[in-house]
């Protein structure tokens, strides 16, 4: 993971923590600790992340893609960018490099 990824999420998480203090007892998450959550550190409805990302489409004129195409850009440039096919399985959670080495 990048350092800026990982510097980017230990300040969410410091305001995750901010966030959990405000609401004291109002937080309903105790098994958990979710890194995206709602207010009040439940999970997140599985349909969240699509209809945020929907939002940020239209709000920022652009494109219409399905946010697991990211995915696969992200794939396409790691290759482009000619990073090591075991890297590369790994960051995307892969058991195998097989999809890479698909000839298309």
């Amino acid at each position: 993971m990048p350092e800026s990824v990982s510097t980017e999420l230990k300040q969410y998480q410091i305001l995750q923590q901010d966030n959990k203090s405000h609401v004291d007892s109002d937080w309903i998450e105790s098994e958990y600790d979710f890194v995206f959550c709602g207010l009040y550190g439940q999970a997140l409805y599985y349909t969240s992340p699509t209809m945020w990302w929907n939002r940020f489409i239209k709000r920022n004129n652009l494109r219409k893609i399905r946010l697991h195409d990211i995915r696969h850009t992200h794939v396409t440039m790691a290759i482009s960018a000619k990073h090591h096919d075991a890297t590369i399985t790994k960051r995307m959670g892969w058991s195998t490099s097989r999809m890479i080495d698909m000839d298309i």
